[in-house]
């Protein structure tokens, strides 16, 4: 399938090479139609069919899982997300999109991301910026390897129930910018890798982290290759077990400000001899 195309009324399509229900009641209220492409008849358009448009489960993980080479998927705004509680792994390895639009999700009942868009690697505009994420837990992988991105709005995100971020960013190579500014962590206990190999970013702002309950922070900036400076004035690391590789790569003039001795010297030790802590 190189192309999904949505539609509001459930019709027939000249050259369908076959139609089955795909309604959760079957009763044929949601239909899906493949047709061959004319231009390629070894792939296939996809059309999925309901009157005034489709609902999705509630569970809709994995739903465009693996479609690896999907191109493009139209009229997306005909698909109702608002029971939508699940969307992990949901646009997992698609990594021949071009283009997705999901300005017009209603996330608002969604509990977890988890890998989302993991290696949605020819993106190169993704909106996300309305995304209602104040039920979300789990934002593992979420945007794992979308490496074409040069931007991200995540800037309204509401994180207050997450608990998951590990990889949220890793791999994504282009950005050269992320606002995680307002970012409340205070539930998380995962940021392994959070950031790795984010080599394209010049600055983050994690003044505001509350990493009280954070456990894991292993390689979390690893690769960070031209980030200047941290502010870790508001962190804590009393919980934290796993930290191997955690500054790994990052310049070796990195500047980073934290609040006391004790946690300027955790760092130093994190930092194995680069870059400079200094409290503030």
């Amino acid at each position: 399938v190189t192309k999904i195309v949505f539609q509001d009324s459930i019709n027939k399509i000249e050259g369908e090479s076959e139609s089955w229900d795909i309604s959760s009641a079957k009763n044929k209220t949601v239909m899906a139609r493949l047709v061959p492409n004319t231009d390629d008849t070894t792939t296939n358009t996809l059309y999925i069919q309901g009157n005034g448009g489709v609902t999705a489960n509630y569970s809709s993980s994995d739903l465009f899982y693996e479609f690896s080479k999907l191109t493009e998927i139209e009229n997306l705004n005909l698909l109702d997300t608002s029971q939508v509680k699940n969307m992990s792994d949901m646009f997992y390895n698609c990594k021949s999109l071009i283009s997705l639009d999901v300005s017009n999700f209603d996330t608002s009942q969604v509990t977890s991301m988890h890998l989302m868009f993991y290696n949605c690697s020819k993106l190169t505009n993704l909106d996300v910026s309305k995304f209602d994420t104040s039920k979300v837990t789990n934002m593992n992988s979420m945007f794992y390897s979308c490496s074409s991105l040069t931007n991200l709005d995540v800037s309204n995100f509401n994180t207050s129930n997450v608990t998951n971020m590990s990889d949220m960013f890793s791999w994504c190579l282009n950005l050269t910018s992320l606002d995680v500014s307002k970012f409340d962590t205070s539930q998380v206990t995962n940021m392994d890798s959070m950031f790795d190999n984010c080599n394209s970013l010049t600055s983050l702002d994690v003044s505001n982290f509350d990493t009280s309950n954070v456990t894991n922070m292993k390689e979390m900036f690893s690769g960070c290759s031209k980030l200047t400076s941290l502010d870790f004035r508001k962190a804590t690391f009393d919980k934290v077990t796993s930290y191997k590789y955690m500054f790994n790569n990052t310049p070796s003039t990195i500047n980073i400000i934290t609040k006391d001795a004790t946690t300027k010297s955790w760092l130093e030790d994190k930092l194995g001899g680069q870059g400079t802590v200094v409290i503030a």
